[in-house]
């Protein structure tokens, strides 16, 4: 196979697990368990559909690196910090406090990787400690959105626009999209892992999806995809949008 769902199969097997088992170890929990439980067979294998699926950290992995198929020619920067793909840098405790009065728990941070650091924000003109949302496909860095106190917000410049969250809807029969990252660490938060936000909210110019031509392939094995857009003019503009371009029932 060179490509699952029309994603070009770019590193196979990245994470160098027994290829052709059904079963084995996960890549996530399995290097951090007890010694005598790292080698047990906790997670199952799907090589055709080229996802991992965790019982003991419950977790879904990708078991290759994609490209594409298709992909635009267009050449798109890649975030140069250095993150953590197992827990975040650092949060501090003011920040984990903060998001605890939005009722947001720790658990909840170190899930959906949220960062913290210092950021120059053109809003104030000049580097302001910030909250960092970090935009994943697979285990590689794709964007990120950054967030200060005054509720200022800027995309890393010149990085692809992706879905916040992706790699949590794989696996699943649904999903749910919202408008914003604080909506999806509440659906998380609420027992609904499998949210994904767009990376710039409703804007009544929303013609240009390119983030949803980026993801599409994640949607083709959907039953059902939950759209929960504000009651604004934005956001029902967004919402007929994706209707459009997702289709109805």
């Amino acid at each position: 196979t060179t490509e699952i769902n029309g994603f070009l199969i770019d590193e196979f097997n990245q994470h160098k697990l027994e290829e052709g088992k059904k079963q084995g170890i996960c890549p996530n929990c399995s290097p951090d368990r007890k010694p005598k439980n790292q080698k047990a067979k906790c997670a199952s294998y799907d090589w055709e559909r080229g996802l991992g699926t965790c019982h003991n950290c419950n977790t879904s992995f990708q078991l290759h690196t994609y490209q594409r198929k298709g992909a635009s020619e267009k050449v798109y920067v890649r975030p140069t910090v250095k993150v953590d793909v197992e827990r975040p840098e650092f949060v501090s405790d003011k920040v984990i406090e903060w998001f605890k009065t939005r009722g947001i728990s720790q658990q909840t941070l170190f899930d959906l990787r949220i960062d913290e650091g210092p950021e120059y924000m053109p809003q104030t003109g000049k580097t302001e400690n910030v909250i960092k949302f970090n935009y994943f496909m697979g285990d590689q860095l794709i964007n990120i959105k950054y967030r200060d106190g005054r509720k200022n917000f800027k995309l890393y410049k010149g990085a692809e626009k992706v879905f916040y969250n992706i790699n949590s809807i794989i696996g699943y029969e649904y999903c749910v999209i919202v408008e914003g990252e604080m909506d999806v660490l509440a659906l998380h938060e609420a027992g609904i892992p499998n949210a994904i936000s767009v990376p710039n909210g409703a804007t009544l110019n929303t013609n240009n999806l390119e983030y949803l031509d980026a993801c599409i392939d994640y949607f083709e094995d959907k039953d059902k995809i939950i759209l929960a857009c504000d009651s604004d003019e934005a956001g029902q503009a967004l919402q007929a949008e994706l209707v459009r371009r997702l289709g109805s029932e």
